[in-house]
């Protein structure tokens, strides 16, 4: 005969526990914020350094620029912390400092030669710290600035890895405390953890192979995070 699992009709929650539940939430999104945050810092433009220079080479600040040119001081300042001056902007910033607008702006550079083999290993790399997160997402991140394959597709492969991490946490936190809310099986906590481990072995697995057969994963997002 199976145990009977008796679940409640009515759930009530102890608001203590939805205060641990959101404390717990907020520092998991603030600390993958930052992580994301420190990603798309290292793949913008670094044109802090031209338009700032040649401010401050006219002993103009942010404000006097801004009436001088027509830019607001928030425009001024999103390019000068490292968004590429484009278009309009860039042509009534030119005009305002007197210079050509290809001193604003870095040349174009050419993207590093794609290293499938890099790649696979920076995909694999997430394999045996699927436990450990998100030191999945660390590793990679690593071998990636340090072979300098800032392609699409390591990209994706990495946004992968930042997304089943957000997704596995919620799903643990979930399985946790409905252990304790529905009376459920002690071992139900350990059972998820496996489910979710399985799942992106699974995902590594076949991208590997893709990535080996046809140079692209086939698992993947529609955007990417970094």
């Amino acid at each position: 005969m199976q145990p009977r699992l008796d679940i409640p009709m009515e759930l009530k929650i102890n608001p203590e526990t939805l205060l641990k539940i959101e404390k717990v939430v907020n520092l998991a999104y603030f600390k993958i914020s930052l992580c994301i945050g420190f990603l798309q810092s290292k793949f913008r433009y670094r044109t802090m350094s031209l338009l700032k220079t040649q401010r401050e080479k006219r002993n103009l600040t942010q404000e006097e620029l801004a009436e001088k040119s027509g830019v607001s001081v928030r425009t001024i300042q999103r390019i000068e912390s490292g968004i590429e001056p484009k278009g309009q902007t860039l042509k009534l910033l030119a005009e305002a400092l007197n210079v050509h607008e290809k001193l604003l702006k870095y040349p174009e550079k050419e993207p590093p030669a794609i290293n499938y083999t890099l790649i696979k290993i920076i995909n694999l790399s997430s394999l045996p710290l699927s436990v450990l997160p998100p030191f999945n997402i660390f590793v990679p991140v690593f071998i990636m600035f340090l072979g300098k394959q800032f392609n699409d597709l390591t990209k994706q492969l990495i946004s992968l890895q930042i997304i089943w991490t957000l997704l596995s946490f919620v799903i643990f936190m979930l399985s946790a405390f409905s252990k304790t809310w529905f009376s459920l099986h002690k071992n139900v906590v350990l059972i998820v953890m496996i489910i979710l481990v399985f799942t992106n072995v699974t995902m590594i697995l076949i991208n590997a192979y893709s990535i080996d057969r046809d140079e692209k994963a086939l698992i993947r997002l529609n955007f990417s995070l970094i």
